[in-house]
């Protein structure tokens, strides 16, 4: 058996493992037909993209290599986490009041989405430099493994808190605005790439005629550009589709309470 084959059955384990954990939870009675849904759709996704053929063709082809990872982290993630899953985080239990302050305000502070903008920023530009491209491309088995498992927690760290229905610590003006954030350094790092008149990713585009290795180069910076403007703009629609339902659940919210004073009220004057 050789390596690429043990990582396709590794893959397809951990995709089985986590379904078959996400529909026997409990959670999942409450969970809609759209929650499921999205969540089949996303964790095919990934393993579309992690496992061969695709794989295989993301460690040779420079345009479906980017794809690959444009798909794991826009894509697939959000999808999952759109789903509802129980991801089994749990706050630790202090006796002491400032330890658990601390531990408040910390990971408070993780889940911000500046900050978090910033960790997938950084992940973002470091997957696209040159070094890292053409190291993907001598390290094919290293490669797959930071696509399928370092990539979606890096877009969970991000995408989780900007995706949650409720208001929580972060109002979704937030949210909508870290998205739009995204989508600059996004579209600038396929735009960069688009416009480039020299080969920068050589060991991904070895071949001898200039002008198609070029051509395949600015290929995967034009869909690199226009495909993140797509989805980003995608999550920004969902980001305020949600705000307004959450804004819709707060005006029935006063409603019932102030219908309810009002109850109140005319049976004290009865």
């Amino acid at each position: 058996m050789t390596v690429a084959t043990g990582l396709n059955m590794f893959f397809i384990s951990l995709w089985a493992l986590h379904g078959s954990r996400y529909f026997l939870q409990q959670e999942n009675r409450n969970r809609t037909k759209t929650a499921r849904a999205s969540y089949v759709l996303g964790a095919s996704t990934w393993l579309f993209c992690s496992c061969d053929p695709l794989a295989n063709l993301s460690t040779t082809n420079l345009s479906a290599h980017m794809m690959t990872q444009l798909a794991i982290m826009m894509i697939a993630t959000p999808l999952v986490l759109l789903s509802k899953p129980s991801l089994g985080i749990s706050s630790p239990k202090m006796e002491n009041l400032k330890t658990n302050q601390i531990w408040v305000r910390t990971k408070t502070s993780s889940q911000h989405p500046i900050f978090t903008w910033a960790i997938f920023v950084a992940a973002l530009i470091a997957i696209h430099m040159p070094n890292i491209v053409n190291w993907a491309y001598l390290n094919p088995i290293g490669s797959r493994l930071t696509q399928a498992l370092l990539l979606p927690v890096i877009a969970a760290l991000y995408f989780q808190p900007i995706l949650q229905s409720q208001k929580h610590e972060f109002s979704f003006a937030l949210r909508i605005m870290s998205l739009f954030l995204m989508m600059i350094p996004e579209t600038m790092i396929g735009f960069f790439i688009y416009i480039q008149n020299r080969i920068i990713y050589r060991d991904f585009l070895p071949g001898t005629n200039l002008d198609i290795s070029l051509s395949q180069q600015q290929l995967a910076g034009a869909l690199m550009w226009s495909m993140s403007m797509i989805v980003d703009s995608i999550w920004i629609a969902v980001a305020v589709q949600r705000w307004f339902e959450s804004e819709k659940q707060e005006g029935q919210k006063i409603n019932a309470e102030i219908y309810a004073e009002n109850e109140a009220l005319g049976l004290e004057q009865n």
